[in-house]
């Protein structure tokens, strides 16, 4: 149920994001876009099969070899700062969909089906 209110949520804010001529309702779209993609990513505690994983690669209890530069960036930030476990969701939750939201030109946001 919770994926089909994110996923009817984010169709419906992106059809208004490209589509309406208001400029104030293309931003709220955005912004509603955003916070529905990235709260239920960034909260997720001990949800999915590979959170068990990217902890314990973050609290060292793995060896694990990393190979991506920006995961290993925010991992190592967030050990410098000292931040608990959780922090890694959020910090790559908005990594991942802060450019989504709002990098993407309005007249291509909403994907459209064409005959």
């Amino acid at each position: 149920m919770i994926y089909n209110i994110i996923l009817l949520n984010s169709i419906a804010c992106g059809y208004i994001a490209e589509f309406s001529n208001n400029r104030s309702h293309r931003i709220l779209a955005r912004w509603l876009f955003f916070f529905t993609l990235f709260v239920p990513a960034a909260i997720r505690y001990e949800v999915g099969y590979d959170y068990g994983n990217y902890s314990e690669i973050y609290n060292n209890l793995v060896d694990a070899y990393i190979d991506e530069p920006g995961f290993l960036l925010l991992q190592n930030s967030a050990r410098y700062l000292d931040l608990e476990t959780q922090w890694i969701f959020i910090l790559t939750s908005f990594v991942m969909y802060f450019p989504i939201s709002f990098c993407i030109g309005r007249k291509s946001f909403f994907p459209q089906i064409r005959n």
